[in-house]
């Protein structure tokens, strides 16, 4: 930001100005050299707030003239720097063992903690595995987060990994990634089993006997597999 301030003469002899010496981390001036003030004449000084980083920041400005009464006189500066500041709440998700063709979800949150809108402009996944929710823009209020949830599909027999990346105005971290991690199982033919039976015994329509006889044939399947897995051993 920009502001103005006048050096003005109030006496009656020319008023030299030989300083203007700024303090303060983010303010600079455009004084140029020493400017000679004319009896009942100002002399505009500009000063200029830059912050590199948001919150307060207080300065001084000292000007030094052949005033005899005064000969230096201070100026305070105070600015507020605006700015977002990403936070996410992990760098990693590690779905760990899910099974083939089936899918897990999990979430991280992107926080704002500095003291100005966080805009995101992208949020996107590398591996088509990993699926996130709020993959365009949006927007993190200060003090605020925004929740992303990302569902792993088990579509590949393997260890498979993935990143995500986001990008965002935050001055200091435009780019930020979290890593993905899965690994997708196969389920038994004996487990598959099993759960056909308990699928079927909570039909409420079918019979205990009707439950029974189809468990009683699941189970006989089960032995017969362990029979023939044996047999090519």
């Amino acid at each position: 930001g920009n502001m103005t301030f006048q050096v003005s003469n109030n006496g009656t002899a020319n008023l030299m100005v030989s300083s203007v010496a700024v303090s303060g981390d983010g303010f600079s001036t455009d004084f140029a050299g020493a400017f000679v003030v004319a009896p009942g004449n100002s002399h505009d000084v500009n000063v200029t707030f830059t912050p590199d980083t948001y919150g307060a920041s207080n300065g001084n400005i000292s000007i030094s003239s052949n005033d005899p009464v005064n000969p230096s006189v201070g100026v305070s500066l105070s600015g507020m720097g605006l700015a977002p500041d990403i936070v996410v709440s992990t760098e990693t998700l590690d779905f760990g063992d899910v099974e083939f063709r089936r899918n897990a979800q999990l979430s991280f949150t992107v926080g704002n903690i500095g003291n100005f809108d966080l805009s995101v402009s992208s949020l996107s996944s590398d591996n088509g595995e990993f699926e996130v929710s709020n993959g365009g823009s949006f927007t993190v209020a200060p003090n605020a987060e925004v929740t992303i949830n990302v569902t792993y599909t088990a579509n590949t027999l393997d260890d498979v990994d993935g990143e995500i990346t986001i990008i965002s105005d935050d001055p200091d971290d435009s780019e930020v990634t979290v890593e993905m991690f899965g690994n997708s199982v196969w389920v038994s033919e004996s487990e598959l089993l099993g759960r056909l039976c308990e699928m079927v015994s909570n039909i409420d329509y079918l019979n205990r006997g009707q439950k029974n006889s189809f468990c009683a044939k699941t189970r006989a399947a089960d032995r017969a597999l362990d029979r023939g897995k044996a047999h090519t051993a």
